[in-house]
């Protein structure tokens, strides 16, 4: 995408810088925000989830600056037997610490060009003690429908899944906070110097 690009949702917005591999994720409510930081700060570093540079402000929007991990799966690749077990296997990992997602989708996927998958959007997720939906809980739900596609047992599964998502090393990892300088410029409809609010 070019740089500037903006993609708007119903709950928020993206800014993208190509060359600097950057994204800004902008929230029309600060409490989903707070709460996908609260969560990816939960999880602390894997991966499989995207790398973050800290929390702050763009043209008076609140927002998560994001490392540009790659697209988002089509749903032609959202089919295959790696994806899915890629899917199975973090929705369990997710679930073993007490973390429901409630969003995954082919969208919600990213595929690095290394090949490595990434789980990104969880302004939505939840406390498992937090989720009343029961069985229609979205994760199990999406775990009982790849178990239904996918020919192999649930260990299968979570062996071939170990795999996928592990790329190459993060270099910037959870330990470096975003540049102070963070080029003012990136994206055109906005004028305001980028000063985050939190950094690691």
């Amino acid at each position: 995408m070019k740089s500037g690009t903006i993609e708007e949702g119903n709950r928020t917005f993206l800014c993208f810088e190509r060359e600097q591999q950057l994204i800004f994720k902008g929230y029309y409510d600060l409490r989903a925000r707070d709460n996908e930081w609260a969560m990816y700060s939960r999880l602390g570093p894997h991966k499989w989830l995207p790398v973050i540079y800290g929390k702050g402000e763009m043209g008076g929007d609140g927002g998560i600056f994001f490392k540009n991990e790659g697209e988002s799966l089509t749903l032609e690749e959202w089919q295959s037997e790696d994806v899915m077990a890629f899917a199975y296997h973090r929705l369990r990992d997710l679930h073993s610490w007490n973390i429901h997602h409630h969003d995954v989708s082919p969208q919600n996927i990213v595929r690095r060009r290394d090949g490595s998958l990434v789980l990104i959007d969880f302004e939505m997720a939840v406390d498992s003690s937090d989720c009343d939906l029961g069985e229609q809980c979205p994760d199990l739900e999406m775990m009982d429908w790849i178990k239904e596609r996918v020919p192999v047992s649930a260990s299968e599964l979570e062996s071939r899944g170990v795999g996928v998502g592990e790329g190459i090393s993060r270099a910037l990892g959870w330990g470096i906070g975003l540049v102070g300088v963070l080029l003012p410029y990136l994206f055109y409809s906005f004028s305001a110097a980028i000063m985050p609010t939190f950094l690691f």
